[in-house]
């Protein structure tokens, strides 16, 4: 019998402006999505976020897509479960060319 996956947490989704798009990407999944609007671009990154996990547990995935972009699979209380990474802080650099 297949070993039961659980996925724990909260993600980073870190919100753009590019021209007249909004963007949301999720480092934590590697993931965006975008929208003519905030809240098209909200609905728009919920939708692609369930279809990443729905997608990758129908195909046996899971775990392993979320182990490679850094989350910590343990066992818990019989199951696995997986973890996203913890963000440990964040800083805007200056660029200039």
């Amino acid at each position: 019998m297949a070993t039961k996956l659980k996925v724990k947490g909260r993600i980073q989704v870190l919100y753009y402006r590019e021209r007249e798009a909004f963007i949301a990407y999720s480092p934590a999944l590697d993931l965006s999505s975008c929208g003519s609007t905030f809240e098209e671009m909200e609905k728009n990154f919920d939708e692609a976020m369930n279809i990443f996990f729905s997608e990758c547990a129908e195909k046996g995935t899971l775990e392993d897509v979320l182990t490679a972009c850094g989350w910590e699979s343990r066992n818990e209380d019989r199951c696995r479960v997986c973890r996203p990474p913890r963000i440990i802080g964040q800083k805007e650099i200056a660029v200039s060319t």
